[in-house]
């Protein structure tokens, strides 16, 4: 392994929590990373791994981890044309109040549009924002929760994986406390 590789593991791990354990494994190309039992992280912890080196992250909190391959140094980035998914009206009955019933239902489509998700729970507690509480759901790409965090920046104040509690936590702003 190259010593900026080396460093970039070791960095990015520290990043998530400086005792994390991690297991990687390598092919000619690329370098995955898996770190087992990770705390809690928030968005802004992902984004700076990925400001750091782009890597290709994947989040299970159903089975508590957290994923991230990427080139080894010197490497040629290959890049593929990404599909957008096909869109999805999700299955859930979630009430919130009127004004803020649409940001709910635009991450709750995003996340059913994930191809190869399986059927997960969803939660909404009111406080001074709405937490949307996924929970029992699959590995989900950073380049979904991404696409929610970007598209609804304005409405969407944080996004934490909740790994111990095997939960996803959508902060929303409340509209309708204006």
């Amino acid at each position: 392994m190259h010593a900026k590789d080396k460093q970039f593991l070791e960095k990015a791990v520290a990043l998530i929590h400086a005792d994390s354990l991690y297991k990687t494994s390598e092919t000619l190309r690329r370098i995955k990373c898996i770190v087992p039992n990770p705390p809690l992280i928030d968005i802004s912890t992902v984004r700076q791994i990925q400001l750091m080196k782009d890597c290709k992250m994947s989040f299970n909190v159903r089975d508590r981890e957290f994923y991230f391959d990427f080139y080894k140094e010197g490497e040629v980035v290959s890049r593929k044309r990404q599909r957008e998914p096909d869109p999805v009206k999700h299955p859930f009955n979630i009430q919130v109040h009127a004004d803020d019933q649409k940001v709910v239902d635009s991450v709750l489509n995003t996340l059913c549009s994930c191809p190869n998700l399986c059927l997960f729970a969803v939660e909404v507690h009111k406080g001074d924002v709405y937490d949307l509480e996924v929970h029992n759901i699959e590995t989900i790409p950073y380049t979904i929760v991404d696409k929610i965090f970007t598209s609804l920046s304005t409405f969407v104040s944080n996004i934490v994986f909740d790994f111990p509690n095997q939960r996803i936590h959508f902060y929303i702003k409340r509209n309708d406390n204006l």
